[in-house]
C-alpha cells in the first residue's frame, strides 16, 4: 500500500510521496502539484498504483470531485479531520505550508492506517439534496439581514432614498420569488 498524502484547495492540491519507480534511493518524499478539475486529476489517476490510498484533511466541498474520481477509479481515499491532524503535528509552531502539510498527511496515513476511514461519495439524488439545502440555508441568511437591515433603516432619523429604493428593490425580487415557488407547489 502506498500512500499519497494530499493537502487540498480550490485550485490546485498539493501530493506528497515516496516514488518506488524512481532509480535514485532517496529518504526525501516526492512532492506534486495537481490542478483541482476532472483533467487534472484523471492526470494524477494514470500514474498511480493499484494500491495507492490517498490521505487528505477535510476541507468540505474542495474535495468533492476527487473524491467522486476516486470512486469511479476505485482509488481508497480517506479524509482525516483537522482537529486530528493539529493534534498530530509534532511541532506546534512550524510553518504552515502546503508542502509541509501534504506530507504531514502522508505520514500520518503511514504511521495509523488503521485510523484511516475511507469514504465514497454519495448518491446522486443525496448530494443534490445536500446542495439544495445549503443553498436554502444562505438564501434564508440573506433574507433575514434584509428584514434587518429594512427595520434598522426605518429608525434613522434622515433615511437615505437610494437606500430607500435599493431595499424597496430587494423586497420586490424576495416577493416575486415567494410567488413563484407557491405557484409552483
Amino acid at each position: 500500500m502506498q500512500i499519497y498524502g494530499i493537502d487540498l484547495a480550490k485550485e490546485k492540491f498539493d501530493v506528497s510521496f515516496f516514488d518506488l519507480t524512481s532509480k535514485k534511493v532517496s529518504n526525501q518524499p516526492s512532492h506534486k502539484v495537481v490542478t483541482n478539475n476532472l483533467k487534472g486529476i484523471g492526470k494524477f489517476f494514470k500514474g498511480l498504483p493499484s494500491d495507492a490510498v490517498l490521505v487528505a484533511e477535510h476541507t468540505g466541498v474542495y474535495g468533492d470531485t476527487l473524491l467522486k474520481c476516486c470512486m469511479d477509479s476505485n482509488v481508497k481515499i480517506a479524509f482525516v479531520g483537522g482537529y486530528v491532524i493539529h493534534r498530530y503535528r509534532t511541532t506546534p509552531d512550524r510553518a504552515k505550508t502546503d508542502v509541509l502539510d501534504c506530507a504531514l498527511l502522508r505520514d500520518f496515513g503511514e504511521r495509523y492506517p488503521d485510523k484511516l476511514k475511507y469514504k465514497t461519495f454519495p448518491e446522486e439524488a443525496l448530494y443534490e439534496l445536500r446542495q439544495l439545502a445549503r443553498h436554502r440555508g444562505m438564501l434564508v441568511e440573506q433574507r433575514k439581514q434584509l428584514i434587518t437591515a429594512d427595520k434598522s433603516e426605518d429608525c434613522r432619523p434622515i433615511r437615505s432614498l437610494a437606500v430607500k429604493r435599493s431595499m424597496d428593490v430587494s423586497k420586490r425580487c424576495w416577493i416575486r420569488k415567494l410567488q413563484r415557488r407557491k405557484k409552483k407547489c
